[in-house]
């Protein structure tokens, strides 16, 4: 699902999960969203089940809780077996990867009706939320991987005109200093452009840099990064950094700016089709 909330843009690997058995908090998010994972809570109604194939693109992927689903719409034990064959023609005819369906339920005829339309079942408990995660995180590649590799979604703000300022002090060069101001944000990187425009010249690819931005009155600061990008006639400079790096970027900094994010994607979320977090 891709985002867009005025000059952001968003699209991290989204997991719908259709009646997730427990609350996840904002700690929880932030650290799945630095695994570029934003995993979602969906309503088990059938008519907003149906709804779901309009948001179905190469960066989603789908859990649905059995359970949850039957007792959501309230399913007779009787009627089970006709219900989960319309819901496994549905997810067939729509999703033709990146979902599962999973219950508690030990029942061979129920995996059966599931497998005979190739759909990933497990008769596993996941309301436990450490082994809910975990399930998720196993679950990344074989969902979303072309050619045996995972294609990088992203998380970016593009902040620009907004004049957060920030200093970039180059360590290839003797500590060279210039000032910038901030142009896009994201969880490992950078776009900056450089206020002293004589001083461009002086960078160049994979120099070792820090950066130190003021942005919603507090200081974000990048112990160190790499150049990845130069624009000589547009005075902007590209940096690249591992957020779960200590030496690259230290953890409360690590935690202000998946915060960040995640706030704004708060908002984003909110402006599109009224998609409601659990927090």
């Amino acid at each position: 699902m891709e985002y867009t909330y005025g000059e952001i843009l968003v699209s991290p690997k989204t997991i719908y999960w259709v009646e997730i058995p427990f609350l996840l908090n904002e700690n929880d998010r932030i650290e799945l969203l630095k695994k570029d994972i934003l995993l979602l809570n969906y309503n088990g109604l059938i008519n907003d089940i149906i709804k779901l194939k309009e948001i179905d693109n190469k960066f989603t992927g789908y859990f649905f809780n059995l359970d949850g689903i039957l007792s959501k719409n309230y399913i007779k034990h009787n009627a089970i077996y006709s219900f989960a064959d319309k819901i496994a023609q549905f997810i067939n005819k729509y999703f033709k990867r990146k979902h599962l369906v999973y219950t508690k339920i030990l029942d061979n005829k129920l995996g059966e009706i599931f497998k005979k339309y190739g759909i990933i079942f497990l008769e596993k408990n996941l309301n436990d939320k450490k082994v809910a995660i975990s399930t998720v995180l196993k679950l990344i590649h074989p969902f979303f991987a072309e050619n045996n590799v995972v294609e990088r979604s992203f998380l970016r703000l593009n902040l620009y005109p907004m004049k957060y300022n920030i200093v970039l002090t180059n360590f290839t060069k003797k500590n060279l200093m210039v000032t910038g101001i901030l142009k896009d944000l994201s969880l490992n990187g950078m776009g900056i452009v450089v206020i002293e425009e004589d001083k461009i010249k002086q960078f160049n690819l994979k120099d070792i840099v820090e950066i130190k931005v003021s942005i919603k009155n507090k200081m974000l600061k990048v112990s160190k990064a790499i150049i990845a990008r130069l624009d000589i006639a547009k005075f902007e400079v590209g940096i690249t950094y591992n957020i779960n790096n200590d030496d690259m970027i230290e953890k409360d900094n690590a935690y202000y700016l998946t915060n960040l994010i995640y706030n704004w994607l708060k908002e984003i979320i909110k402006e599109h089709g009224g998609i409601k977090l659990n927090t």
